[in-house]
């Protein structure tokens, strides 16, 4: 039989977040919105009433902060700023 759900969204939480890159804006975008819809509809999984979700959350976000905080000072960089 095929894995839950849950554990099956939890694989593509953790597999996508290398897509967070500082320098490729349109591929973290993509993932950011995957982690809506995806964050979004974990209450209409058939299983979510009795289980939760098999996540790793203090990894999870640890990486997913750290890859936000990266854009941030990225963005905060002369080169993205327009000085010279």
């Amino acid at each position: 039989p095929p894995p839950p759900l849950p554990a099956l969204l939890c694989a593509a939480l953790m597999a996508t977040l290398p897509a967070i890159d500082a320098n490729d804006e349109p591929k973290s975008l993509a993932a950011f919105r995957f982690y809506c819809c995806a964050l979004g509809s974990v209450g209409q999984l058939p299983e979510a009433p009795t289980q939760a979700l098999p996540l790793y959350t203090d990894e999870w976000v640890e990486e997913l902060l750290s890859r936000c905080f990266a854009i941030i000072t990225n963005l905060d960089a002369p080169e993205h700023r327009g000085a010279p």
